[in-house]
């Protein structure tokens, strides 16, 4: 009954969505909390300046908040566009809401917050490439907010690699788009090294930066049970939802198959960067999500088994509701 209460479109489920990822978040706005990360020694250039213009913590807590608002909006807005998941649903924004409660400490201004609107971005760029005529310099566009990106979370060039897959899983072996994703990828770069030159800094302090936050040990975390238990949970219905996925993918429009792929590519990189990186830690949540809750909410949507369905979205979402309620105890 709760899955089939949200799974409803309507305004009071917009306003409902807004009021749950405000109680996530609240926690932030009401306790005090002190949490430095090792990203916050060395930021990366446009993470610097955002922290500069942020000011105290709270400040901070507020911008990531609305910045997670826009990626929320962007994920249904992305989904009634090219409807790759064939039904309208605001359940990749609620399940998304959810999932940034799960670990607390990370609910602060943060890098990959912004980083992940602009991928989020460069996908909807990457996917107007699809049959386009002539060259797609969507891809020069992608790869440039991806660059973007990228001064805010280091970690996001890794993600290079999505751009590289998304021209030939929609174009082929073109040369000349391939060229264009590297240029893009590489101007922020150059244009941020030449500010440093004409600002008289050394534009060799943007390798150094960038050299840490990719290379420099995150550190080790201590997760409450109720954090650990609620991304457990989340993980199962995440490979629920691709193993469900995976025999119905041949049977889509071709275009929706080509999207999910790329979000598979997506969650892929997101997890090998977990595993493999030591300068990558928790906030990889806030990326990893993205792909996730488009493969649940498609399991959710067209799953056969209705108690497994409503078992795996109440179990989130009282798992994260218990997250919370460990954090103010």
């Amino acid at each position: 009954m709760l899955l089939k209460f949200f799974r409803r479109i309507s305004p009071e489920i917009i306003f409902l969505n807004i009021i749950i990822l405000f109680a996530i978040w609240s926690g932030t706005f009401f306790l005090k909390q002190e949490s430095s990360f090792f990203y916050d020694v060395r930021p990366m250039p446009l993470y610097g300046l955002m922290k500069n213009l942020a000011g105290n913590g709270l400040s901070g807590s507020v911008i990531s908040f609305f910045l997670i608002l826009l990626i929320s909006y962007i994920l249904v807005n992305f989904n009634t566009d090219l409807f790759f998941i064939p039904e309208r649903t605001y359940l990749p924004s609620i399940l998304y809401a959810l999932f940034t409660g799960f670990f607390v400490s990370y609910q602060a201004l943060n890098p990959v917050v912004p980083a992940t609107l602009l991928l989020l971005l460069a996908l909807r760029r990457i996917m107007d490439g699809y049959r386009k005529n002539g060259t797609a310099f969507g891809f020069f566009d992608a790869a440039f907010l991806t660059g973007i990106g990228t001064l805010f979370y280091a970690n996001l060039i890794w993600f290079g690699f999505l751009l590289i897959t998304g021209v030939i899983i929609l174009r082929g072996y073109n040369i000349k788009e391939l060229m264009l994703s590297v240029t893009g990828l590489l101007a922020p770069f150059l244009i941020t090294a030449g500010v440093y030159y004409v600002l008289s800094y050394n534009p060799l302090l943007l390798a150094e930066d960038f050299s840490y936050n990719i290379f420099t040990e995150a550190g080790e975390n201590n997760f409450s049970w109720a954090e650990i238990t609620a991304v457990a949970v989340s993980v199962a219905g995440v490979f629920k939802g691709i193993f469900f996925l995976f025999p119905r993918i041949k049977s889509m429009k071709i275009r929706s198959r080509k999207i999910f792929i790329l979000l598979l590519w997506w969650f892929v990189i997101s997890l090998a960067l977990y595993v493999l990186l030591p300068g990558v830690s928790a906030e990889i949540i806030y990326l990893g999500a993205v792909p996730s809750v488009y493969f649940i909410s498609y399991y959710l949507i067209f799953g056969k088994n209705t108690f497994i369905r409503e078992f795996l979205f109440a179990a989130i979402l009282l798992l994260a509701v218990s997250v919370q309620i460990v954090r103010y105890l």
